[in-house]
């Protein structure tokens, strides 16, 4: 329905002026009185969530530049290893330092979105993410390189607090999940691009182009620099400092059925004043509260599925792609190519599942995901059984050499095995536990809450990438992978029995639910 106002003419009778013109699809216009036409014309314009869109992209640069600050090493450090004649412990420690410094960053967050608020945090935290690549990409030293690495993983530590924390808060109820999958897309988009970057840049510049690869980072961090100044704050937090009004206005900028819905606006601003008058009222969010028996459910829940996000082995498949598909049979050429190609249906899944997430629930979503999962890690697994290795199991003895080539359909099983798996990832185990986590966190502790379960997905993440290459030693790539698949059928039971249901939940009910006194 098109509906269309005549301007004002000077010359008109009043009568004309107060027309409104309405052409319905059938039949012949007619002239209708503006109080007719005004109910109409508020319920048939349609309703844009464009800016909550556009707030939400611009937030995710953080996340992107977390994928391509931790994927940008993998092709860069051939050239770096080579020119600075690094030993393997010298190339591991510069792959992983940014893993420590991210769990440190993201212990500090917590303090830092209480403190200064989502966005000034969102805003600042680009400095990291500028001043760490501008050190490695100008280092003429494996130091220096060290210590980039480092600041840049403070950044990384830092946006996987705030920016989960922010898309939660400023988001629906009817829009977080989608958000959620942003954010985890941008993650897989930010690696993907890194892949790109070293595969134009490093085979034409190999004797600088690592530099040119850690430089380009630099160019989203200026960008979000410039745009966070554009994006509201956090409603949440506003009202926290009693900035209502300012929160009004974001809420209705945020979700556009607000602005006509003043009942629904008060009704939010109210349970968010009301979960904060709580939390004041039982002394504030402090570090040892998060010990308290009434949070406890939420806390183990929140841990638990930020270490079984990691010790699944999805970094272990990421990181060592090319040298399983190689082990397996395929030239060196083949396996990087094979690398490439089925990290794209990945991508494509967390595309995907950002429009699935608001019409399936969250549950069905994780167990589908982690029952393909443990599916997938039994045929990779598989891909590399022999029976040789099963013999040398019976005996005691496991197969220590990774690089033994399979033939037939071994090695397609090894990468199917790898292309399911990551699918499987992205549809739950990835994207899930950190919308989660913020959905049950209560407001009183959230901030702090998400950065100890960021900190403590951070450490599993380098305990899996430190243990991966003592596990295949000790007990063979088959059993290795088939560990991976026992704890991923640990994570389903997991999710089974003690994740709730929060699709559809406003946080503040989710609240009720969940904590008790």
């Amino acid at each position: 329905m098109d509906l269309k106002t005549f301007p004002e003419d000077p010359h008109s009778s009043p009568t004309d002026s107060d027309l409104f013109y309405e052409q319905k699809k059938m039949g012949s216009p007619k002239y209708v009185p503006q109080e007719e036409a005004q109910p109409l014309l508020q319920k048939e314009v349609p309703q844009s969530n464009t800016r909550l869109y556009l707030t939400a992209a611009t937030a995710v640069l953080s996340t992107f530049l977390f994928g391509y600050n931790t994927g940008n090493i993998s092709g860069a450090m051939i050239p770096i290893a080579a020119q600075m004649k690094l030993t393997t412990f010298e190339q591991g420690l510069l792959v992983s330092v940014i893993l420590i410094s991210a769990a440190i960053g993201s212990t500090v967050a917590g303090t830092l979105v209480d403190t200064l608020g989502r966005k000034k945090t969102i805003l600042w935290n680009n400095f990291f993410y500028v001043i760490g690549p501008v050190i490695m990409t100008l280092s003429p030293n494996y130091e220096l390189l060290v210590i980039g690495r480092f600041i840049t993983g403070l950044g990384v530590g830092i946006a996987i607090v705030v920016i989960s924390l922010y898309l939660s808060e400023v988001a629906p109820a009817t829009h977080r999940g989608s958000l959620g999958q942003m954010r985890q897309f941008s993650v897989t988009f930010g690696i993907l691009v890194s892949y790109i970057v070293g595969y134009l840049v490093l085979p034409r510049t190999y004797v600088y182009g690592w530099r040119i690869v850690f430089a380009c980072a630099i160019i989203p961090a200026v960008l979000q620099f410039i745009l966070s100044a554009l994006i509201p704050e956090s409603p949440r937090w506003l009202v926290s400092r009693n900035l209502d009004a300012e929160a009004r206005r974001v809420l209705k900028l945020m979700d556009v059925t607000l602005i006509k819905d003043t009942t629904k606006l008060n009704s939010i601003i109210e349970e968010i004043q009301l979960s904060l008058a709580e939390s004041m009222a039982s002394g504030g969010g402090t570090w040892g509260e998060l010990l308290q028996k009434k949070y406890q459910r939420v806390l183990v829940i929140s841990i638990a599925l930020s270490i079984f996000q990691q010790v699944t082995g999805i970094n272990t498949v990421i990181y060592y792609s090319p040298t399983i598909f190689y082990s397996a049979g395929f030239s060196r050429d083949d396996a990087l190519l094979i690398t490439f190609v089925v990290a794209l249906p990945q991508l494509c899944t967390i595309f995907a599942s950002i429009f699935l997430i608001e019409r399936i629930r969250r549950r069905v979503m994780f167990i589908a995901g982690l029952s393909v999962m443990i599916v997938s890690l039994g045929v990779l697994g598989g891909g590399f059984f022999s029976v040789e290795e099963l013999r040398s199991v019976i005996r005691g003895e496991h197969t220590t050499d990774v690089n033994r080539h399979l033939t037939g359909v071994f090695k397609w099983m090894a990468v199917f095995g790898v292309l399911f798996f990551r699918i499987s990832f992205a549809m739950g185990l990835g994207p899930l536990p950190g919308t989660i986590q913020t959905e049950i966190c209560p407001s009183r502790i959230r901030g702090k809450a998400t950065a100890i379960t960021s900190m403590v997905n951070w450490l599993s993440n380098f305990a899996v990438s430190l243990s991966f290459l003592p596990l295949l030693e000790a007990l063979g790539t088959t059993i290795t992978y088939w560990f991976y698949m026992l704890l991923a059928f640990f994570c389903l039971l997991f999710v089974i029995i003690m994740v709730p249901e929060t699709k559809g939940v406003s946080l503040e009910e989710l609240e009720r639910r969940l904590i008790r006194e």
